[in-house]
This record gives structure tokens, sequence and C-alpha cells, in this order.
């Protein structure tokens, strides 16, 4: 390795256990964690231990120089891999130098620990990725159980990297309830700090009413985790702000508002930059792979649900069709889509009654919130959409949901939002959202009538959750604590309608407008406009 250190051939003849993994089983040159690193990740961690005169291992053949064959710097043939076994393979691009400056969107996002704590990520969101990431320093702090499965990164010249375990985690942004699991491939190092350096964004046009995904964005810092396209566009919302011509785009997502898109610094020269791109491909020799997955991408949806569908989609899809009803009134009642026995959950009161006495606390201190979320509450419950009870704590399995209370300055119908925490976890340390499906999305439909339309037309459902009924057996599920005066006795009360905040709960609306758009298509099919052309309205 000429004049370089190595600790690789000394683990084999000096050292009893494994100096990655410390294992007692095998040396270091067996090491499945190790094999699993890049040749140039190898060749940094064995640098010390011994200098290449105390060497002990053979010339390698290819090169010509002493050193093992897992920090062999040039590509080997596959028969001189050690322990070769099929695996999948991802493409990560970078590239330097670019002319033009780039922002890519950030978002600092909250991931739960394996102990239930909410630990806080800065992600880098990709929709060129196929397959999610995250360092392993992140994945040390949450202590989640991992997979161990190989994977190919190929980048640039095809420079390779392998990493070798994955895991599944919980992730939720930190302006609302909204929560997603995902699977995380584990990386020493995802990117370097992005941007490459802070920038002066003083004259840019940014709301000030609206929540950055990533409110230091500006600022140069390191990336725990990737998102890609598994994730990306099931991220995306409605909204999009176009801030100056030499200025990055602001899209709305669930994770707030994300910056993202070519912008002019005052800066000159302009400094280096890195761009990433990752790509999954099972088979790099098979052009026809290449092709047929391009098609699969462009491919408009399957009207077949099974075939577009997970299993455990298929199951709530069909739990809604069995279960929903329409009521004499008109409206739609629905069942909460269980996955496991809700006898799971735990004592959730004392919890409930905590936030709620925090919230109160807050409101009380600011006379305008205060008012607002009175008007709010009463407001539910004159609608009969939130109900009193005995005031006992049912013997049946129950769920008691905090809530807290959320300004929306940008809306135009609900300046105050009241959102409800399904995801609270009970004394079992198990909350009502893991007990429930979430129930398939339909937004690659929703993109796609937006390409093959004329016109687009939106529009702000009021209380679009709580116009539909929740069966009454299902109720206890969603019982809150609450009172309109800080000198009374707190009351238990159960909310009747489907829940902001509860996992299902958008699946139920979308599903409950597309029943109501199949039994009123024909009735309510063609809609002319006093327009210069007359188009159809699509239900859908």
């Amino acid at each position: 390795m000429n004049g370089t250190k190595s600790a690789l051939v000394a683990a084999n003849t000096k050292q009893p256990t494994c100096q990655q993994c410390k294992s007692k089983d095998h040396y270091l040159t067996a090491c499945p964690t190790f094999k699993t690193l890049s040749v140039q990740q190898r060749f940094e961690f064995v640098k010390s231990g011994h200098t290449v005169s105390k060497c002990r291992a053979d010339r390698w053949r290819v090169c010509n120089r002493s050193h093992h064959i897992l920090l062999h710097q040039h590509p080997v043939s596959v028969a001189a891999e050690p322990h070769p076994q099929p695996t999948t393979t991802t493409h990560a691009m970078h590239t330097i130098s670019l002319p033009d400056q780039v922002m890519l969107a950030t978002a600092v996002i909250l991931v739960r620990s394996s102990c239930g704590e909410y630990l806080p990520a800065r992600a880098l969101l990709d929709s060129g990725s196929q397959v999610n990431f995250m360092t392993e320093d992140l994945a040390q702090k949450l202590r989640i159980r991992r997979q161990n499965r190989p994977l190919n990164i190929i980048g640039i010249g095809n420079s390779s990297t392998k990493v070798g375990a994955k895991l599944s985690a919980f992730v939720k942004p930190r302006v609302n309830n909204y929560e997603f699991s995902a699977e995380f491939w584990i990386m020493r190092c995802i990117s370097a700090n992005h941007p490459d350096h802070t920038i002066n964004i003083n004259g840019w046009k940014i709301p000030h009413n609206i929540k950055l995904a990533d409110p230091e964005f500006q600022k140069s810092q390191k990336i725990d985790m990737l998102l890609g396209a598994e994730t990306f566009f099931d991220l995306l919302a409605v909204g999009q702000i176009k801030s100056g011509p030499n200025q990055p785009t602001l899209q709305k997502t669930l994770l707030g508002w994300i910056v993202s898109g070519k912008y002019v610094s005052s800066l000159s020269p302009p400094p280096e930059v890195n761009s990433t791109l990752c790509q999954t491909e099972e088979d790099l020799t098979s052009i026809d792979s290449v092709v047929q997955k391009f098609w699969a991408l462009e491919e408009l949806p399957s009207e077949t649900i099974g075939n577009k569908f997970t299993p455990e989609q298929n199951e709530c899809e069909q739990f809604f069709v069995n279960t929903t009803e329409v009521l004499p009134s008109g409206r739609l009642q629905v069942r909460m889509p269980f996955k496991a026995d809700r006898k799971l959950l735990g004592h959730s009161y004392e919890i409930a009654v905590r936030r709620f006495q925090a919230l109160e606390r807050k409101t009380l201190k600011d006379p305008e919130l205060r008012k607002m979320y009175l008007d709010f509450m009463n407001e539910y419950k004159a609608l009969g959409h939130l109900s009193p009870t005995n005031n006992k704590i049912p013997s049946e399995p129950h769920y008691f949901i905090p809530h807290q209370c959320v300004l929306r300055p940008e809306s135009t119908t609900t300046k105050l939002r009241v959102d409800f925490d399904a995801s609270s976890r009970t004394s079992s340390q198990i909350s009502l959202n893991e007990l429930l499906m979430v129930g398939p999305t339909n937004l690659y439909s929703t993109l796609f009538r937006f390409r093959l339309h004329k016109y687009a037309l939106t529009a702000d459902i009021t209380k679009m959750y709580r116009q539909i009924i929740l069966h009454e057996e299902d109720r206890n599920c969603q019982l809150i604590v609450w009172r309109e005066h800080s000198s009374k006795q707190i009351q238990i009360f159960r909310l009747n309608t489907v829940t902001y905040g509860t996992a299902p709960a958008p699946f139920l609306a979308t599903r409950c407008l597309q029943m109501l758009s199949d039994a009123n298509t024909t009735k309510y099919h063609s809609v002319h406009w006093p327009l210069k052309e007359t188009f159809t309205l699509t239900t859908c």
C-alpha cells in the first residue's frame, strides 16, 4: 500500500476478535459487515495497525502490490470476489463543480426510535432515487432492529459501494401529525453537507405565513436521510410558489414547504456544488430490464385493484366495501379498519389529561387563540361531531386521543385547526395508529388526470373528514378529554366522525368521495360552463 498502514493481516495473525464488529467468531477478513463497505472505506478503516514493512500479505497478482484482495482498488473478476451472492444494484451519481447552483429539497423530520422517542433528522428529498437511505450515525441512535441484505450502489464511472443492512422506521413531520413508515438502507455517509456553503437569502421572496419543512435550508448542514421516489410522491401536496426568476421554487408537501431549484448567488465565482441522483436496477447487463422499468414508470395505473395495491391495502379496500353504509340522512358511515386486536391498547387517559392541561395553559395565555379554540370546539359539539359520555372510562378496549391547536393563517376556511394525535402511545407502548390499516392512496391517478385533461379544478371541502360518520362501535377508540372553563371538571367526550390524525382518515375520506362519485356518475356526468369552450367535468 506504499506508505499507508494496515491492520488487515495483523487481524488474522495477532487479534483474536474482529476489529469491525468485535465478534469472537471470525477475523476481520471474514467479517460480513466489513465486506459490505466500499474498497475505499475498507482502506480507510485499516489505515492504523501496522506498516507496509510488517504486512505479511502476498502480492496481489492483479496489481503486484502487497495487500489483501479486499483492499484492491481496481475491478476484480466475479470469481475472485469472496462469497459472491446475488444483490440488487442501486445507481448513485455525484457531479462536482456544476456551473449552475441548484438548491436540493431538504426537510427536518422526526424519526421514532425503538423506545418511542422521536429524534430530529435532516432529510434530502430525491425523486430520482428508488430507495431511501439513512446514515449509520442515525441508525445507531434509533437502535431499531436491522435486516441484513446486500445492496450494490453503482456511481459515475462504475464506481461501486455496497451496503448490507436496512431497517424500517416511522417518520413524521415537525409541522403536523401525519406519520408514515418506510424502509431505509444504512450507509456510513449519504452526501456531503448541503448546501455546500451557507447561502445569503436576503431578497428572496419567501412568504412569512408558510411553514418551511427545513427552516434553515440555506445553512450548510449534514444530511441524515434520503427520501427516494417510493416516498417522495406520497408527500407532495397541492401548492407551489415561484418566488422569482433567479430564486428556487417553493413546493408544498406533507412535511411542510420545501425549497428547491436553480438560484443565482451573490458570490463570485460560484463554489463547488454536489448533485445526487440514485436509482435501483436489478440487472445492469439487461437492456430489456431497463426499458421495461421505463415503460412501467410511464404506464397509467391499472384499473384492477389487485395490481396496484399491497395485500394490506387490498384488505383495507375490501373492508371498506363490506362495512360502509349509507345512512337515511344520506351521509356515509364507515368502520375503523383494524389490522390487529384493539385489546393491545393500554391505558391512555392520563397522558390525554396531561396534554390537555398543557394546551389549556397555552391558550389561557393568548386570549385570541383561546377564543378561536373554544369557538372550534363548541362548533364541533353543536354540529354533533362531538358528544359527551357518562364521564366513565370504558371497560372495553378504548383510546383517548390527545389534541393540540394549529394556526393556519394561509387557510381560506379554517384559521385554526385542532389536530388529534392518534400516534400517542398508550401504557402498552402501542398507539391507535399502529393497529389501523392506512389504506391505499390515489396520488398517481390525480397527477395523471391533471396531465390528461385540458382544464383542472381544485376546491376546498369544508370539514371534509367530519362529513363522514364513524360507526358507534368504534367511537370508544376516539375519546378525548375537554372542558370549556378551567374551573370546571374535565369531561370525557366521543368523536363521532372520521378524525384528522388517525391513520386511515385520508383513505376513508377520499374513498367516500369516490363512492359518492360512482353512485352519481350518470346524474352529474356532464357540466356545461359559460366559457368560450365547453368541456366535460370528469368525476373522480
